[in-house]
Formats: structure tokens, C-alpha cells, sequence
């Protein structure tokens, strides 16, 4: 066989084992993409099955700031590491009822690159704690765009990634000073609850005569 032929017979199996090489790669691409798609589906209810009046404490942090941290007990919030900080009850609350109310949009589950939702390097970190001492992180990621979701996952599991609403972020932006009790909504707490305890007065009064009849009685 010349020199020619057999450059040519190399060349020509070269391009078949490149071609080859492609093929098999979008193969692995394609199945890739299906795996992904399949493994996404419609979210429903909220993500988490815990209620406000479960938790015990809660606890958060946004990347470079400090944590913020409240203790539930008898009935009344108070700030973990300054027990003389006045917490506002209401306030305190309602972030309760937030972290617990957090409504799904959409489930992605076998989540191979969790930096596609920015959860890599969450930007807050949530820690619950149930009156049974339980414990759920919950990790937030990046918001969509598109949808206006934010992306998180919980505990230790971030093949699962859940998409929930933005309003879950409000309260996460706070710092501590907004849990601060001032003197009005301390002295509308108290009205509140004193309102709440007072029973409504009932007239006794008896109904007056009408004219006719204290004409009629006149007139016997």
C-alpha cells in the first residue's frame, strides 16, 4: 500500500472517531437535559409542614451581617443573647408566621449544579426550631427574574431545590433594631390586649313610653 493511501485511510478513520466522539457527546447532553426536565414539576402548599405557633426560635443571617436570633417562651419573644433587648412582639411574630408560610411554586429535584440557583454560596441561612426540637435550615439562593422566585433548599439536601416567593426575603433584610419595641407599638400591644379582655358593657335601661301610649294611660 503507498504512503498516500494509508495517509488517507488515517485521515479518514480520524474523522470517523472525532464524528463518533461528537455523537456520543450530544447523546450524554440530550439525556442530560431530559433527566433535568423530568425531574422538574409544579410546587403546591407551602414548604415546609410547621406552624407559627410551633416554633420555638428562630434564626437568621445574611452574608456579611450579623445573626439575628429570638427564643420563644411562655408566649413572649425575646432576643437570644440580650435578654434585656425589648423585642416586639408583633413584629417577632408575624417573621414566625413568614418562615412557616412560605408558599411553593415549583420543585426541581436531582439537582446536579446547585450554583445554577445561587446556592453554591447561599446569600441567608435560616434556622427554625420546633417546640419538639427539631431543626430546619432553610438556604437562600438567587431570585429569578422571570418569575420573581427565589430559590432554596433545606437542611443538608441541595439536589432539591424548591422555588417560593420573594416575600420570604422581606423579612430576612431586617436587622435586629427593627425588632426594637418602641413606646407606641408597646402601648398599642397593651391596648390591644386589654381590649381583647374587656367584655362589652349591656344597657339595662328600660325602653321609655311612647306617646300613645302615655296618652292612653292619661286618658284612664
Amino acid at each position: 500500500m503507498s504512503g498516500k493511501k494509508r495517509n488517507r485511510r488515517a485521515r479518514l478513520l480520524a474523522g470517523a472517531a472525532v464524528l463518533l466522539v461528537l455523537v456520543a457527546v450530544l447523546v450524554v447532553a440530550q439525556k442530560k437535559s431530559a433527566d433535568y426536565e423530568a425531574s422538574e414539576s409544579s410546587g403546591s402548599g407551602t414548604l415546609m409542614d410547621l406552624t407559627a405557633d410551633r416554633i420555638k426560635s428562630i434564626a437568621y443571617t445574611k452574608t456579611g451581617s450579623d445573626e439575628v436570633a429570638f427564643t420563644r417562651s411562655e408566649g413572649q419573644w425575646s432576643a437570644d443573647g440580650d435578654a434585656a433587648f425589648p423585642v416586639d412582639q408583633t413584629k417577632a411574630n408575624t417573621l414566625a408566621s413568614t418562615m412557616t408560610g412560605v408558599s411553593v411554586t415549583k420543585k426541581m429535584e436531582n439537582v446536579r449544579d446547585p450554583a445554577q440557583y445561587g446556592l453554591d454560596k447561599p446569600s441567608y441561612t435560616v434556622q427554625l426550631t420546633d417546640t419538639d426540637g427539631k431543626k430546619t435550615m432553610i438556604a437562600v439562593g438567587s431570585v429569578n427574574d422571570t418569575t420573581n422566585d427565589v430559590y432554596v433548599y433545606l437542611n443538608d439536601d441541595a439536589s432539591t431545590v424548591y422555588a417560593v416567593s420573594t416575600g420570604l426575603l422581606t423579612d430576612l433584610d431586617y436587622d435586629l433594631s427593627y425588632f426594637k419595641e418602641t413606646s407606641d407599638s408597646g402601648a398599642s400591644s397593651a391596648a390591644e390586649a386589654a381590649l381583647s379582655q374587656t367584655e362589652p358593657a349591656v344597657s339595662a335601661a328600660e325602653p321609655e313610653d311612647s306617646p300613645a301610649e302615655t296618652a292612653s294611660s292619661a286618658e284612664s
